[in-house]
């Protein structure tokens, strides 16, 4: 494997390191910031209005952020793909089923793009518009235990979604020592 190109070698170190940083970093918010948030909330440390508002500004410091190392390394990926598909000087360096496993792991990816758009949607938009509403202006019979309950609905579909890069990680591995 030695034989393999430094360009090959650093395209790896990118789609690796970057799909198992984004795992990590999703899965904070859902292992330690947005529980910590709920917690003070429910602990009456945090009003539900502020509760919501940080909710928001931790989502789109995530929103601004995940994309662009999401991009990186699929880029990273598809170009360790096409480095060794069929025909390439380096597809008989590699498991003949490397290009196959590379592409699947850029797709893995970006499928937290889709996840995110279908999966969490309604979510995101309740929590959204409850961050976006006065607090007196909260309707609903109880708006501190409906927030509660849209944290942890957030928290939980959040590490599912987290669990996408790390998948693509593990396939990534797997077409690298396969």
């Amino acid at each position: 494997m030695s034989e393999l190109p430094v360009d090959y070698r650093v395209a790896q170190a990118v789609g690796l390191a970057g799909s198992a940083w984004l795992a990590g970093n999703i899965a904070s918010y859902s292992l330690s910031v947005v529980p910590s948030l709920s917690q003070h909330h429910k602990d009456g440390q945090l009003s539900t209005s502020q509760a919501t508002k940080l909710w928001a500004t931790l989502y789109n410091h995530g929103k601004t952020q995940n994309p662009p190392i999401s991009v990186l390394t699929a880029s990273g990926y598809l170009y360790l793909a096409w480095s060794v598909r069929s025909g390439s000087s380096l597809y008989q360096l590699v498991s003949p089923n490397a290009s196959a496993l590379y592409s699947t792991a850029a797709i893995i990816v970006m499928s937290i793009v889709p996840f995110t758009l279908i999966g969490m949607i309604s979510t995101n938009n309740a929590l959204h518009e409850k961050a976006n509403t006065a607090p007196d202006a909260m309707s609903g019979e109880n708006p501190a235990v409906e927030v509660q309950g849209l944290l942890q609905s957030w928290t939980s579909l959040n590490a599912v979604r987290s669990l996408l890069p790390l998948a693509a990680t593990l396939v990534g591995i797997f077409a690298s020592v396969g």
